[in-house]
């Protein structure tokens, strides 16, 4: 009889099987065979030692609609591989195209190729963005023309188990994205997103993981930030059974400039895990990293980061902090930050906390009057108040509120 690794490990293989491909995907037969070397991670492996993946095994592999949810706020929607275009009038958005990968392979298939062949050729690369890889029949392409800047958030709803999204911001432009995966209860998501930007560009990145709580996601995200150019990406989490993010981001040009934010709200058993590594690839670029996770009941995190300076990277300024509030004795939070340097003229910083709520402080708010309940909130609020406020979508930001 096979175990339940087994029997995933087996569905995986007949999705693969069963799956056209063309001649542009001779890529997914070789992220197979690196998937099938790899195999599942264990728990010894470093990167998922906390991640319990038991969690993955019997879910839904069926496609989900995810029209369950209000699509109506969104400009595209990802839906069984096709692009559907929600706001009509669309002028605000020109000098942005949007095509499916099909469509997309056309013309930019060359390009679109050599961006999944490098993340698969990766050292860090995990099973699940492999996995990815092999079975992924669907996704888009959003090409931001050069000097075009987009005045508003793009919204993109995705309702596919394994999608891939690649960003591409040509020379000196900028624009705001916000994407929400969609899908229903007890599924399982394993989705891509690449972001590529170019000399004196701006992209910031908005990804709301907000599943239903028997639904386990997995994510990774890899880009790349030439010269001149900034790129921000915030990725939010409530609700899923068990949440993966790996974030790889390479500065490859002077004075680039990289953000990563992650903020998750953890309650019953749900475990939200995050793997960051920065590498700085040239010289007077900037990095951050702010990782901040609520715990509830008997959730669980961890974060493990590290920021690389290669020996050409001089006068690199680069930032690291993962923070954690316990909010119940059954809540556990690991926590590895990391630096490797190889260049001297560097300002580089990192660390993590993981603690309860402020004796002292609460002990004050009672002595001014305010009840436990209220200063145990206000404390909370405290805590999550600048990753809340860094939620620039309203409706997103009402539902991270406490």
């Amino acid at each position: 009889m096979l175990t339940k690794d087994e029997k995933f490990l087996s569905h995986c293989s007949n999705l693969f099987k069963n799956q056209s491909r063309s001649a542009h995907d001779s890529f997914k037969v070789i992220a197979w065979e690196k998937f099938n070397q790899l195999g599942l991670p264990k728990k010894k492996s470093d990167p998922f030692q906390h991640v319990s993946l038991d969690r993955l095994f019997g879910l839904d592999f069926a496609e989900q609609t995810g029209m369950d949810h209000d699509l109506s706020d969104y400009d595209f929607i990802l839906k069984d591989g096709e692009l559907i275009a929600v706001n009509e009038n669309q002028e605000d958005l020109v000098g942005l195209s949007v095509f499916t990968l099909k469509k997309a392979a056309l013309s930019y298939g060359s390009y679109l190729n050599k961006r999944v062949q490098s993340l698969a050729n990766s050292k860090q690369v995990s099973p699940f963005a492999l996995l990815n890889c092999s079975l992924s029949q669907n996704g888009l392409f959003l090409y931001l023309k050069k000097g075009v800047e987009i005045k508003r958030p793009i919204r993109i709803a995705i309702c596919d188990q394994t999608p891939q999204l690649f960003f591409f911001g040509d020379e000196s432009s900028k624009a705001t994205f916000i994407v929400q995966p969609l899908l229903n209860n007890n599924s399982f998501f394993n989705g891509l997103v690449d972001l590529n930007v170019e000399k004196n560009s701006q992209m910031t990145l908005l990804y709301d993981n907000h599943f239903e709580d028997n639904s386990v996601e997995m994510n990774h995200f890899s880009a790349t930030v030439k010269r001149d150019s900034n790129l921000k990406v915030m990725a939010t989490c409530k609700g899923s059974n068990l949440t993966r993010l790996q974030f790889d981001a390479d500065l490859l040009g002077e004075n680039g400039y990289c953000d990563f934010q992650a903020f998750a709200i953890c309650k019953n058993k749900a475990q939200f895990h995050s793997h960051v590594q920065v590498n700085h690839k040239a010289p007077q670029c900037e990095s951050n990293q702010l990782v901040k996770h609520l715990l509830f009941d008997q959730s669980k995190t961890s974060f493990t980061g590290k920021i690389y300076v290669d020996q050409v990277a001089q006068q690199t300024n680069a930032y690291q902090l993962n923070r954690n509030l316990l909010l119940s004795s059954d809540a556990s939070a690991h926590s590895k930050p990391g630096l490797e340097i190889f260049a001297d003229d560097v300002k580089a910083s990192h660390g993590a906390t993981i603690a309860t709520i402020d004796d002292e402080l609460m002990f004050y708010m009672l002595s001014r009057g305010i009840s436990k309940k209220e200063s145990r909130k206000f404390l909370i609020r405290a805590f999550a108040k600048e990753m809340i406020d860094a939620i620039f979508c309203e409706k997103i930001k009402s539902a991270y509120r406490m």
